[in-house]
């Protein structure tokens, strides 16, 4: 208490409690065919059906079952998507032998052969100098 009320002999006052539950008014139960206890539950169960309805709105309206099966396919390691071929660009002055064997030693899981193409790489770059590198 501040000493301002204090000093005026005022003295804080308690707000009276509202009930926390869902009550239909009594002269709209009076015209109820029911009694009033039944109208109050009959009245919590379209609030609770009404606030779930707006909270699967909400939750398709944020887009959340796509973001988790999309979290789930990362974790699971298959990302909704297969690569069935690729296709290079700009390959008219180089030998697309190199490429294919890279491609299909890297899909076998055969690392040796990725190494051994990249090294056969660097021997044919060797000769071609980046400028400003040498």
């Amino acid at each position: 208490m501040s000493a301002a009320h204090v000093r005026r002999g005022g003295v804080a006052r308690a707000k009276p409690r509202k009930s926390s539950k869902v009550a239909v008014p009594k002269r709209i139960a009076k015209k109820l065919p029911v009694d009033q206890a039944r109208a109050n539950r009959l009245a919590g169960l379209v609030l609770a059906a009404f606030m779930l309805a707006i909270t699967l709105v909400v939750i398709v309206a944020l887009d959340i079952p796509a973001k988790a099966e999309r979290a789930a396919g990362t974790a699971t390691g298959e990302a909704g998507f297969t690569v069935t071929g690729y296709q290079i660009v700009g390959i008219n002055h180089m030998d697309r032998s190199l490429i294919d064997r890279v491609v299909t030693a890297a899909a076998d899981g055969d690392e040796s052969v990725v190494d051994a193409t990249a090294a056969e790489i660097s021997e044919l770059l060797a000769g071609y100098p980046m400028p400003g590198w040498a």
